[in-house]
């Protein structure tokens, strides 16, 4: 019983009404599934202040909903966690990592992308997002598709102590001291099935110093001409110009 738990043996009182997630409905699961669909995917949430947690779920995206994988939670510095998350990705074999861009967070996936690509991964993904709406209000209201959407591995309580009690003791009304796991998960179930193309807002702000400029040409069988312009740099191939007739 994690009320039971969190009281007698963590010392920390929570109380049994007024809490936004039900401790007793967590799905979980024993082995992955058969499905159709099935995309591994990693979202981060970069901490507000210094007294918050960087929360990155791993997790395979479903028809039937978001498997987590593995969790990082941590209070660490960024020059840490970039390395620390960087390697997770790779482990994993991340297909697509979407990082919130409030507070850093845009600088903070430019430096873990670079990283990735050390390590030799050239084929993952990154995208960066705003969060524009209320954080209580998203949480509140995306609660019940959390919980049903979201599923655990059979022993994730002991793997992942601090999430489950960051989760355990989120109050649906007032200030809670620590919600990073549950905007982590919140952001992972509203961007299901948020895939496309990268943007970038200048050009000039590219590193020039290891670019490669590739120009292409494609024929149709219509007889059509094809083509772009772009420039590579650190693995990433940013689109110049290009069109076609």
């Amino acid at each position: 019983n994690p009320y039971v738990f969190a009281t007698q043996y963590m010392q920390n009182p929570m109380p049994l009404e007024g809490l936004l997630y039900d401790a007793g409905r967590w799905r979980t699961y024993d082995a992955e599934p058969v499905t159709l669909q099935r995309v591994t995917r990693c979202m981060v949430d970069t901490a507000d202040t210094g007294a918050d947690y960087l929360a990155a779920v791993v997790y395979t995206e479903t028809e039937q909903g978001n498997y987590v994988r593995d969790f990082m939670l941590t209070q660490e510095p960024m020059d840490v966690t970039e390395d620390r998350l960087a390697r997770m990705l790779v482990a994993w074999n991340v297909e697509q990592c979407d990082v919130e861009s409030n507070n850093g967070g845009r600088g903070f996936a430019r430096n873990v992308e670079r990283k990735v690509r050390m390590l030799g991964n050239a084929s993952m993904r990154f995208f960066d997002f705003p969060t524009t709406q209320n954080k209580a209000t998203r949480l509140l209201t995306r609660s019940a598709e959390v919980q049903n959407m979201v599923l655990w591995p059979q022993d994730w309580r002991q793997r992942f102590p601090i999430v489950a009690g960051q989760l355990d003791g989120m109050m649906r009304a007032g200030t809670n001291a620590h919600d990073d796991a549950a905007d982590c998960l919140t952001s992972s179930v509203e961007r299901r099935n948020a895939y496309g193309w990268q943007t970038y807002d200048a050009y000039d702000a590219v590193d020039k110093s290891s670019v490669v400029k590739i120009s292409e040409i494609q024929l149709t069988a219509d007889g059509l001409q094809w083509w772009c312009e772009c420039s590579v740099s650190d693995g990433t191939a940013y689109l110049l110009r290009g069109g076609g007739g």
